[in-house]
């Protein structure tokens, strides 16, 4: 069972796209306790690249983390 900061993650909970995954590591990383941003990131990363290829994982992190979190913190 892969784990996400200590919550059971299934593969069937991640999207079928590049949109929908975008928006899960928004929603992973927007919601990870103070403190666990970059173990929710590589935990996020692990658990995506087992549907997504990698090359596309890290790309769309970085864009989230860059775009969409970094005023947020």
């Amino acid at each position: 069972m892969l784990t996400l900061i200590d919550q059971p993650v299934l593969i069937s909970e991640l999207p079928q796209d590049a949109r929908g995954l975008k928006q899960w590591l928004i929603d992973v990383l927007a919601t990870a306790p103070a403190g666990t941003m970059a173990q929710a990131a590589q935990e996020a990363e692990e658990i995506a690249t087992q549907r997504f290829p990698a090359k596309l994982v890290v790309h769309l992190l970085r864009q989230v983390l860059s775009e969409e979190l970094i005023g947020r913190r």
